[in-house]
């Protein structure tokens, strides 16, 4: 026997070593993937939720006269940006994106609306008879966008102050 204990004891500890370091390793390589594919889903929901704020940022600054932009695009658009949000977004965001979309379709009929049953004003500008309507729908679209945007910004772990859209003009 020698005086750092039987061969069966160093044996032991060695082979507890090595699987203590497999053990960690293999949990730290598990920690280091989960990482890295949350930071891809992170930067792809970013991506989703920015392209959805960008087209409907086109609907809000969609002219409504003259009437050369056809709506059917951008609301459609909308919709299958939409769909890509459904897939990841976490249920907050998703009832945000709801409200939205309600607000996106009552923004698409107003100007529908305005479109089939008034004329261009002078300047191209919107029937006043109408423009309170056309102009409620855009505030609440805008309304509306904020809140997904907090709701977005809270899934992707922005903590900084969200200051919101600036009021759109008609």
């Amino acid at each position: 026997m020698s005086s750092s204990g039987p061969w069966w004891a160093v044996v032991a500890f060695t082979f507890a070593g090595v699987l203590l370091t497999q053990a960690t390793t293999w949990w730290m390589d598990q920690r280091k993937a989960r990482r890295e594919s949350a930071f891809r889903w992170t930067n792809r929901n970013i991506e989703f939720y920015a392209d959805f704020v960008d087209a409907c940022h086109e609907l809000l600054e969609l002219p409504v006269w003259p009437a050369d932009t056809p709506l059917k695009p951008l609301t459609d658009k909308l919709r299958q940006k939409s769909v890509k949000i459904r897939f990841v977004a976490p249920p907050p965001v998703n009832e945000t994106l709801d409200k939205t979309l309600r607000a996106v379709a009552e923004l698409a009929a107003q100007i529908d609306s305005i479109r089939t049953t008034s004329k261009p004003g002078h300047g191209d500008r919107i029937d006043e008879r109408l423009l309170p309507g056309y102009r409620g729908s855009a505030e609440a679209l805008s309304a509306a966008l904020d809140e997904f945007m907090a709701a977005a910004r809270i899934d992707v772990d922005i903590t900084s102050v969200f200051r919101g859209l600036p009021d759109t003009p008609a």
